[in-house]
């Protein structure tokens, strides 16, 4: 061989290490970039729901009590909420931005954590083959990084606790595999991760009976001649971590806690649990529900289950180096379903979402094999090269199946924080202090599609429990505490085709009290057909009387008004008094018309002043009224020279349609009995 043959050889073999060191990297890399890009919406979500209960309970605890168990709260998670005394102290407060990023790369690092955990395991069961091993851990990743009933958990920073604690479930069976040789190094590293595991969520239990499991399946190393299953003796490391969960279960039952903020509506139905679980284990066939919207729950569960039980002991029998990763999925998937189902009630488990996070690295596993597997048997009866061809091509099936409903659940949260979104933004832009108070009108609880994509449970953008106060929603979003009021005005909601709802009605009132903050803000929530959505419809000002007066719109005082054209139309502002609340007669309202310059009516907001009833406001007398109306304008009309349209202004009875007398300052009256302002330019 002449020299440029052997450098040829040469650059040849070194492109080959090349690629070899970049297949684990682009493996391990993958599920983290995917779990990423599918999850960056979020970041431009505000704080809702469960996160609102630990932003509140972090409130009320020091470096000291964090790690005493607390009567609020009817856990021991002190690892829950130390993190969030750290995020207040460096930045005065909790950015929405940096929750949901925390909980965004959680999931991701877990998603990665996962691949290199499984082809790591792999390689002693299945041999040296690294190619398969590393498919084994990319696809397994992929599947957890899109796995649909990982957004509950993902999206709401008040579920953090789920992420954490599979994280530290995938490091502990990590450092076990990784450290095999090094008994006592292996031990404390088991121990330790198990240690701050229980600080985080009770599911952290879950980490020693893996531990064990996949000693039971470790691989053919062990094998015993003959046995279907492969076999590993039992050691000394494995019955020290036995003591360790026997120690910590004798602690935990003796702390005493308080009741929390479970609360137990009845219903613990355990053939509803079975069809809850059997749904998730055969997700990708479930998934297929929303194609046949006419078929039962029972009808879509029980064929999807028994065609993925069916398909796992195919592999079994067909594959036996598949045997002990399968069996250690589908006994994660197990070990974690029994704990929530034997511990929680059946109608917390259809609304958790969340619930299914810790089992969720079981599930991928268990179909990241058998998705693997398929690919190969294929190979065997047909080509090589279909192998990779095929595994290629159910996976980009299921993560579709995963990332197109997790992108969905993403939006249904965008709906239901869009009121919380508008008001947070409003409140922001006007740098509004701590001595106003809010009042929200028919505010959202939840918000839900009208057809879920799977047949059983609850799909659902949960925005305030009973067990949380909008107080609070205000306060971790401005980082302002100020006083709110929950107003339910039933008469301006409305059904919707679009999606469903709930008003929050923990802490409504149907009148409001009276006044103490110099300024109140009122947003009124309105349920339209695609999204609800908060209108600031004006304040509520203590302050001393203005001295100028434009006209008397029955008896009310009008004393300035603008109207100014926005993007969609025209935004009128008017100062209003009440001097003699008795003289209002309960059927007034406003009527607020936009007239084009040949006197075409282009847009109308009638209503009473803010948009609620006199009666479910406080005592007007000596309030200044700011009521905000938007005069929405068709596309086609606002090419007109706005400068030379003219808003008229009036009062009149909605149930006769008569107008109330109305009169300039000097005491004439108006014409038409409306007030004509000009729109500035």
């Amino acid at each position: 061989m002449n020299d440029e043959q052997e450098r040829g050889r040469g650059g040849e073999q070194e492109s080959k290490r090349a690629r070899a060191s970049l297949t684990p990297l682009l493996s391990f890399s993958l599920p983290l970039l995917i779990a990423l890009w599918l999850y960056a919406p979020t970041l431009r979500l505000p704080l809702v729901y469960d996160t609102l209960l630990h932003t509140q309970l972090a409130q009320g605890l020091d470096w000291v009590s964090v790690w005493l168990p607390s009567e609020q709260f009817g856990f021991y998670r002190p690892l829950v909420f130390a993190p969030l005394l750290l995020i207040e102290q460096l930045f005065g407060g909790y950015p929405a931005w940096l929750l949901h990023g925390l909980n965004m790369g959680q999931h991701a690092l877990n998603s990665a954590l996962l691949a290199i955990f499984l082809a790591i395991f792999s390689q002693r069961t299945v041999g040296s083959r690294h190619a398969l091993t590393l498919r084994y851990g990319l696809v397994s990743g992929l599947l957890l990084a899109t796995f649909p009933f990982a957004y509950q958990a993902v999206i709401v920073y008040g579920n953090n606790a789920y992420l954490t604690v599979t994280g530290l479930l995938l490091l502990g069976l990590l450092l076990d595999e990784t450290l095999q040789h090094k008994a006592w190094l292996r031990f404390s590293a088991v121990a330790l991760v198990f240690g701050v595991g229980v600080l985080v969520h009770e599911t952290a239990v879950l980490l020693i009976p893996l531990v064990w499991l996949k000693q039971l399946v470790h691989g053919t190393r062990y094998k015993v001649q003959g046995s279907w299953l492969p076999l590993a003796p039992c050691t000394l490391h494995h019955a020290l971590l036995g003591v360790l969960l026997l120690l910590y279960l004798l602690i935990y039952f003796s702390l005493e806690t308080g009741g929390g903020p479970l609360l137990d509506y009845g219903g613990n139905d355990p053939w509803v649990k079975l069809l809850l679980f059997a749904q998730t284990a055969a997700w990708p066939l479930a998934w297929l529900a929303h194609w046949f919207p006419e078929v039962s729950a029972v009808g879509v569960i029980v064929p999807s289950t028994a065609v993925t039980l069916l398909l796992t002991l195919f592999i079994l029998v067909r594959q036996p180096t598949s045997r002990p990763l399968l069996l250690f999925g589908w006994g994660w998937w197990l070990g974690a379903s029994l704990l929530i189902a034997l511990t929680l009630p059946t109608y917390y488990i259809a609304d958790g979402a969340r619930l299914l996070y810790p089992g969720a690295p079981g599930l991928a596993i268990a179909w990241g094999v058998m998705v693997v597997a398929v690919g190969q048997e294929l190979g065997r009866i047909t080509r090589p090269w279909i192998t990779p061809l095929t595994t290629g091509f159910l996976v980009l099936i299921l993560a579709l199946q995963g990332g197109s409903f997790v992108r969905g659940m993403i939006g249904v949260y965008e709906w239901a924080s869009a009121p919380t979104t508008a008001v947070v933004k409003q409140l922001q832009a006007e740098n509004v202090g701590a001595d106003t108070a809010v009042v929200l009108v028919n505010w959202p609880q939840w918000l839900a599609p009208p057809r879920n994509t799977f047949p059983l449970g609850t799909e659902f953008a949960p925005v305030l429990g009973d067990h949380l106060f909008a107080y609070e929603l205000l306060r971790a979003n401005t980082g302002t505490g100020r006083e709110v009021y929950n107003l339910l005005v039933p008469d301006l909601l409305q059904e919707t085709a679009g999606y469903h709802y709930g008003v929050y009605q923990a802490t409504a009132v149907d009148k409001l009290p009276p006044l103490d903050a110099p300024q109140t803000h009122l947003f009124i929530t309105t349920y339209e057909e695609t999204v609800p959505t908060a209108r600031h419809t004006g304040d509520l000002l203590i302050a001393p009387p203005p001295t100028t007066l434009l006209a008397m719109l029955g008896p009310w005082q009008l004393h300035q008004a603008t109207a100014c054209p926005t993007a969609d139309g025209v935004q009128t502002e008017l100062h209003l008094t009440l001097p003699d609340p008795a003289a209002l007669p309960p059927t007034a309202s406003f009527f607020v018309q936009l007239l084009a310059p040949d006197g075409r009516l282009l847009a109308q907001a009638d209503g009473p002043a803010l948009g609620v009833s006199p009666d479910r406001l406080p005592i007007l007398e000596d309030v200044l009224v700011v009521d905000k109306r938007l005069l929405v304008v068709p596309a086609g009309e606002m090419d007109l020279e706005m400068d030379t349209a003219v808003v008229l202004i009036g009062l009149y009875d909605y149930l006769s349609g008569e107008r109330l007398p109305s009169y300039a300052t000097d005491g004439s009256p108006l014409p038409d009995d409306a007030f004509r302002l000009p729109v500035c330019e």
